[in-house]
């Protein structure tokens, strides 16, 4: 379960870095001025590059509770991924890929991601407490 909660947490944290800027790029990227959505790409960028470095730290400590600790740290970062387009703000309009696309597509990535990673958790405790 450790493995699999790293591979998804270190994708989800490359999705998270890729989606806002390639994918459906922030207004910003598409040669739009700098706005709102601009924002939330950027603080995807940081909660995806988190997410994807406690992916390796995943792949890197025993199994135990440093395991469920850092799947536990993974699926407050999923979170957080979520909320921050709500936070930051993004454009209003329909008809720009922020709003269409980027917004969308970060929402489900971070919750499947945080789907597995509270697996995780649960698995890793379990095991914790069978051991102990």
């Amino acid at each position: 379960m450790r493995a699999l909660a790293a591979a998804a947490a270190i994708a989800g944290g490359l999705l998270l870095l890729i989606v806002p800027r390639f994918v459906f790029p922030a207004c910003e990227y598409l040669g739009r001025g700098r706005m709102h959505c601009t924002e939330a790409a950027r603080g995807e960028y940081l909660v995806g590059g988190l997410l994807a470095l406690v992916g390796v730290a995943l792949l890197l400590v025993r199994p135990g509770a440093a395991t469920a600790a850092a799947a536990g740290v993974a699926a407050a970062l999923c979170a957080a991924a979520i909320f921050v387009p709500s936070y930051t703000r993004y454009c209003a309009n329909p008809d720009m890929a922020c709003h269409y696309g980027m917004v969308p597509t970060v929402r489900f990535v971070a919750g499947f991601v945080g789907i597995v990673e509270l697996a995780a958790v649960v698995g890793a405790v379990r095991a914790a407490r069978r051991d102990a």
